[in-house]
């Protein structure tokens, strides 16, 4: 990540409102950056307040700068899916999403990368040990 981490305060989206998304997000608003979250689970969005979620994915990831996947692992490549036709050049990712995925037993951030066909530079990982 470039310097601007550190110098700016950052718009954020993070797919998955669950507890751990919830929990990096707050850590993040508390920061002061801006926190957007989008869930494929509406129960999940319910309980915060309108403007800190989005409905629709792609308008979700629009305007971030960087984007988070707290998703279960099961859950990575259909949720990144429904973002091929969205323009991702300029965009960094952070998976939180734990374990081994899929048939090819792949990390969550190589199957990022796969499937938005984007530079394994632009995709940071949180493993936890």
């Amino acid at each position: 990540m470039s310097a601007l981490w550190y110098n700016r305060k950052m718009i954020f989206t993070i797919l998955g409102a669950g507890a751990w998304g919830r929990a990096f997000g707050q850590i993040l608003a508390d920061g002061g950056h801006q926190v957007k979250y989008w869930s494929i689970s509406t129960d999940e969005l319910k309980s915060l307040p309108g403007e800190l979620y989005e409905t629709n994915i792609k308008r979700a990831v629009e305007d971030a700068d960087i984007i988070v996947a707290a998703l279960p692992c099961a859950a990575v490549k259909s949720v990144m899916e429904k973002l091929n036709d969205v323009d991702l050049a300029n965009k960094t990712f952070i998976s939180l999403s734990k374990g081994i995925c899929g048939e090819k037993m792949q990390f969550a951030d190589e199957i990022i990368a796969e499937i938005l066909d984007i530079k394994s530079e632009q995709v940071y990982f949180l493993h936890i040990t």
